[in-house]
């Protein structure tokens, strides 16, 4: 999947799950996890989580302070995906961004 293409899928994420959120209580930290196969060393990785978090800044989530985000990543055989999955989803986010790995291209 081509960075743009990610980027967007995450702003589409990000815009869903901000609207409702905004009535919430101001002080409830939210949880956000994001799953997906990147090693967390990797260049590309690093700038798509990086934008993520420019983006939720803009829209008033602030890590560490109405946010934390859980990254789960680097697991590219199916037997390792699901104790990674579990230990994430052991942490009880409100939403969870995963990568899909291969994708076709048009």
């Amino acid at each position: 999947m081509r960075r743009r293409e990610l980027l967007c899928s995450i702003a589409g994420v990000t815009i869903i799950w901000a609207g409702p959120v905004i009535a919430q209580p101001a002080d409830r930290v939210r949880r956000i996890g994001i799953f997906h196969a990147y090693e967390e060393a990797d260049p590309e990785e690093r700038a798509q989580i990086s934008a993520f978090r420019g983006e939720l800044s803009k829209l008033g989530w602030v890590e560490g302070r109405n946010v934390v985000i859980d990254l789960k990543a680097g697991a590219v055989e199916a037997e390792a995906l699901l104790p990674i999955a579990r230990e994430l989803l052991a942490k009880k986010p409100d939403v969870v961004v995963g990568e899909g790995g291969n994708c076709s291209r048009t």
